[in-house]
């Protein structure tokens, strides 16, 4: 919904309260809604399930759904709101290949995590419409989803979420040729990279040793294609100064998330030059655009 009778000023407001409301909601408040609670509205109002969570987010962030913030609510946080289907991430080929075991290295834990019944989460990139309206996805689930995850310090640092998957499709339909990664993470985008005929190599570049001791140990092994992919010790702004000619695709995934990425991302963005002819793509481009 565009709506465009709206003037600029009261859209880029809602979209920096909408932004900073969810923000504060997923650090801290992402389980808070219970499954017990939407079933009971949405039965009682005859409303559907993902109303009766809309109803229930707005009252967790102190909205008047019926008053001054009905509109806010009814073009900003509802839109937002997706309701995907859990089997088709978990149909993807990498979470059905890959086993992961109860094994750690240095700081790093292998573990898995989980989303409750209604459990926020984002799930894709900012949206941004013609008249300047910017909205978050942020999905949930009706039942229990598991995820593999990496731990630093009992900190989940790197997990295979419906969020990455999303996020990665489309620079993964781009890939080709000899294929430069920045960041290992759990190897998602390595594994479906070097699984395309279209692509001849995948050289990976993580900093961190212990990370890629657990991966080349338990994790490297289980994928089809291993022997296309090479894993670089290396810090991703030195390798993409010095090192990084001669690839026809470059992708960067080196931040924790989209808000503190942008200084990397503008570092990265100034080495370009230094890989002539190559195509570029950083995870979550749109979002962190936005925060430019």
């Amino acid at each position: 919904m565009y709506h465009y009778g709206m003037d600029a000023r009261t859209i880029k407001e809602n979209n920096s309260r909408l932004l900073t409301l969810m923000s504060a909601y997923l650090n801290c408040f992402a389980d808070a809604i219970d499954d017990t609670d939407v079933q009971e509205i949405a039965r009682s109002c005859s409303v559907s399930p993902r109303y009766a969570y809309a109803q229930l987010l707005a009252a967790s962030c102190g909205l008047d759904t019926l008053g001054a913030d009905a509109q806010f609510f009814r073009e900003w946080m509802l839109p937002m709101l997706s309701t995907p289907d859990p089997t088709k991430f978990e149909r993807d080929a990498y979470l059905r290949t890959v086993r992961f075991p109860e094994a750690a290295s240095g700081d790093w834990t292998f573990t898995y995590g989980r989303y409750a019944p209604y459990e926020a989460f984002v799930c894709g990139d900012l949206r941004t419409f013609p008249n300047g309206k910017v909205l978050p996805t942020v999905g949930f689930f009706e039942r229990e989803y598991v995820f593999p995850s990496v731990q630093e310090h009992g900190r989940e640092w790197m997990c295979v979420v419906p969020n990455e998957i999303v996020t990665m499709a489309a620079p993964l339909g781009r890939a080709s040729g000899n294929v430069l990664t920045y960041g290992l993470g759990l190897g998602y985008f390595a594994f479906h990279a070097s699984g395309k005929d279209t692509v001849t190599r995948v050289d990976v570049v993580e900093r961190d040793e212990k990370v890629i001791e657990l991966f080349e140990k338990y994790l490297l092994p289980q994928f089809p294609h291993s022997g296309k992919i090479r894993v670089i010790c290396a810090d991703a702004l030195d390798f993409a100064r010095e090192r990084a000619a001669g690839y026809d695709y470059i992708f960067a995934d080196i931040w924790h998330d989209p808000s503190d990425g942008v200084p990397l991302y503008r570092r990265l963005k100034e080495y370009e030059s230094c890989a002539p002819g190559a195509r570029f793509d950083y995870w979550c481009e749109d979002t962190i655009i936005h925060y430019l």
